[in-house]
């Protein structure tokens, strides 16, 4: 039996029992009225007196039976609205917490997914720490002194949790490729396409490309210094100190590299330096001249590239400035970057001085008796015999 048939069965009981307390004293009043009829003349008066007093205490009977009904009843009903109101409110609030119970476990779940997702995502970043410090190590090792193949080490030793990271392969490139020992440029090499591969825009990494392309087929001529007489300089002649490559082709694909670097925003003066070095190699020298113009034009200061501007240039034009077939213009111009070069460039600055006293001690008209001793004082013996050789 449910919850609303007790409530309607408890209010009919007490209908009942008020109609039965009813009935109950309307039936003694009906048998003392029937008892009072068949009684004798003498009695009538006073029974009729007690007759009055019953018939007062059955109306008022009547009233508060009537009115206890109409209070049951309205109990009843009251209580039974109230408690179905009481039931759709707790049907209510356990639906309530049903979908509370359901949106907790949700969030639980979540939480306990976030917590996994945070654990391997923590575990992610200390493993990018610990591999961008072996990056960070490997970096300061080939910037300094040290050797090589202490950075090669620490590479290696992250080849596993680094292989995706275009910077590792890049210095992995680089190490291999300033060690430069048998075989190394090869393996730089292959570093560097690793790190294009995983990062197309890298200059750096074509740029090394080039770069270890060029190195695997140049090498450096290996010319004899002599013991030039210095009173003999009209004999002189400037060595083109041009590398020797074993494969032309490769040299071109080392300057697409390179050319690629500098659309990806490589330094133009290293860049630019390289592909005059490279251009050189296989004896484009116009083209050469025009890549270290152009380091000069974004960088008038860059006293290296100058340098290999002007060896090349007096190089290349030297037959020509005998034969005063040379505008005075590019002359004075290649006279004040080897004056700059001197001032500025302690490297080169003897070497500046050396083509200096060769230009003012060959060239007819284009230095006093006093440029030439002043030239000559500032560079060595040494030097010269480096830089030029006699005409055979």
């Amino acid at each position: 039996m449910n919850e609303t048939a007790k409530v309607v069965s408890y209010c009919l009981s007490g209908v009942v029992l008020v109609l039965a307390v009813f009935f109950g004293t309307r039936c003694i009043d009906l048998i003392f009225l029937h008892a009072y009829s068949i009684q004798g003349d003498s009695i009538k008066p006073s029974a009729e007196a007690f007759v009055n007093a019953f018939q007062g205490y059955r109306d008022f009977v009547t009233v508060i039976t009537g009115l206890l009904t109409l209070f049951i009843g309205a109990t009843g009903f009251a209580a039974f609205f109230s408690f179905r109101k009481l039931r759709e409110e707790e049907k209510s609030i356990v639906l309530k917490m049903e979908k509370d119970e359901e949106r907790i476990e949700k969030l639980r779940q979540r939480l306990e997914e976030r917590e996994r997702t945070d654990g391997e995502k923590i575990k992610d970043i200390i493993c990018d720490l610990m591999r961008y410090a072996r990056i960070q190590q490997a970096r300061v090792l080939l910037e300094s002194e040290a050797d090589k193949a202490a950075a090669i080490d620490v590479l290696e030793g992250n080849e596993s949790t680094a292989s995706s990271d275009h910077i590792f392969h890049q210095l992995k490139g680089d190490a291999y490729y300033y060690r430069g020992r048998h075989g190394d440029y090869d393996v730089a090499i292959e570093e560097y396409k690793k790190a294009i591969k995983c990062s197309e825009s890298s200059s750096a990494s074509w740029l090394g490309l080039g770069q270890a392309k060029y190195r695997s087929v140049a090498s450096k001529n290996d010319e004899q210094d002599g013991d030039l007489d210095t009173g003999e300089v009209i004999s002189f002649r400037l060595k083109e100190n041009r590398d020797t490559v074993s494969d032309t082709s490769v040299v071109e694909e080392a300057i697409r590299d390179v050319k690629i670097a500098i659309s990806y925003g490589a330094s133009v003066a290293e860049a630019g330096i390289e592909l005059g070095h490279m251009y050189k190699s296989i004896e484009k020298y116009d083209s050469a001249l025009d890549a270290y113009q152009n380091v000069l034009s974004s960088n008038k200061n860059h006293t290296a590239c100058a340098f290999f501007y002007c060896h090349l240039w007096i190089v290349r034009k030297y037959e020509k400035l005998l034969s005063e077939d040379v505008s005075q213009g590019e002359v004075n111009e290649i006279v004040r970057l080897l004056k700059k070069i001197g001032l500025l460039d302690v490297y080169n600055s003897k070497v500046a001085y050396a083509l200096l006293w060769y230009l003012f001690s060959t060239i007819k008209g284009l230095g006093t008796d006093k440029d030439v001793d002043e030239a000559y004082s500032a560079t060595t013996k040494y030097t010269i015999n480096n830089l030029f050789e006699l005409v055979k």
